[in-house]
């Protein structure tokens, strides 16, 4: 019976300033590009990802959401043949964000691939990375939860660079032994066989996406291998992890208040929405609410306050149905009730001065 022992796992404590759940726009600036060029106007595509072409500027953090949100809309639409197969093709080694630097000036390709699996969040915080090996195999592995909404692709994607940046460096013994992806193909077969040169199993088990390679070929030594150049690039990534994790509780806290705004305004009033808006999971918003002192339904319910203030300071007259419907309420009764207990005043009064009372923010 074989055994698998883990080598290195990505430190998912240590978040990229902006939230938790951030990519680089390093990649989502390839998937952007390569949407302009099948021809989806420059408008949709800055109002799924969110922001203007114009401000995606390399290295910084954007929601993790955004790729797989673009990426869901190129495969509606049917664009490209193998759309994560052609971004993957086209996109800049520069995709990692810097850490291509440490696989490019390392010893061997294990030592390239656990510094990627070291520093993977200082490229994307939302995928989980691990290197696994048994007597014979060396295992590169992805796992993102949102999979299911782009079918895989922004996975595949990340796995298809990685194997153009070993090729590169490590020449033949850069190849991978196999693919594995989860879903079904994106695109023709024919197009992950001639990228890959090598087996591609589609429907593995589990949810990881992995490159496995052969472990001979992954432990093999470069030669003139330049170790101080190799240490000091190490340290390189250190400092950004270092720097990127000052603040980042803050910021995180800031995005969610945001988020929780955003999904109001939409009418979502959820925890599990607004989770999902901010790039995180149910129980990473909560904790991120709790060490500010609060937590994330006390934070829809000061949404669901502000909407009220707007919407009487327009027109006091709206009835209480409709302040019910605006605020998420089942009832009448439940938006009565919430009014008096965040403000200390009843649905009379509160249409007269909503912001006086006390709120409990």
């Amino acid at each position: 019976m074989r055994t698998t022992t883990s080598i290195q796992r990505a430190r998912r404590g240590r978040g990229l300033i902006g939230r938790s759940g951030t990519v680089s726009a390093d990649p989502v600036l390839s998937l952007a590009r390569y949407s302009l060029r099948c021809g989806m106007p420059r408008d949709r595509i800055e109002s799924l990802i969110g922001v203007s072409l114009g401000a995606l500027n390399p290295g910084n953090p954007l929601p993790a959401i955004a790729g797989p949100t673009l990426f869901a809309q190129v495969l509606e639409e049917g664009l490209g043949v193998a759309p994560a197969i052609e971004v993957a093709q086209g996109a800049p080694f520069s995709f990692f964000s810097g850490l291509e630097g440490a696989v490019q000036l390392a010893p061997t390709g294990r030592a390239g691939l656990q510094a990627l699996v070291s520093y993977f969040d200082l490229f994307h915080n939302g995928l989980i990375a691990a290197l696994d090996e048994t007597k014979t195999y060396t295992r590169f592995s992805i796992r993102f939860p949102g999979i299911e909404f782009d079918n895989g692709c922004c996975n595949e994607v990340v796995m298809g660079v990685l194997v153009r940046l070993m090729r590169s460096v490590f020449r033949a013994d850069g190849q991978p032994h196999e693919v594995r992806l989860r879903f079904d193909r994106n695109g023709v077969r024919t197009a992950y066989e001639d990228f890959f040169q090598a087996p591609v199993r589609f429907h593995c088990e589990d949810q990881s996406y992995s490159l496995v390679w052969r472990k001979s070929n992954v432990e093999h030594h470069r030669s003139a291998h330049e170790h101080a150049a190799f240490r000091k690039a190490l340290g390189q990534l250190e400092q950004r992890a270092a720097r990127r994790q000052s603040g980042s509780e803050v910021a995180d806290f800031m995005e969610l208040v945001s988020a929780v705004n955003v999904c109001a305004n939409m009418g979502f009033f959820s925890v599990e929405r607004a989770a999902t808006k901010a790039g995180m999971g149910g129980r990473t918003a909560q904790r991120v609410a709790q060490r500010q002192g609060t937590s994330v339904g006390k934070l829809i319910e000061r949404a669901r306050l502000r909407l009220l203030r707007e919407q009487v300071m327009r027109d006091p007259t709206t009835s209480a149905e409709d302040l019910s419907g605006i605020s998420g309420f089942s009832d009448s009764r439940a938006l009565r009730r919430a009014i008096k207990s965040w403000t200390g005043q009843p649905l009379v009064e509160f249409r007269i001065a909503p912001y006086a009372g006390t709120t409990g923010e």
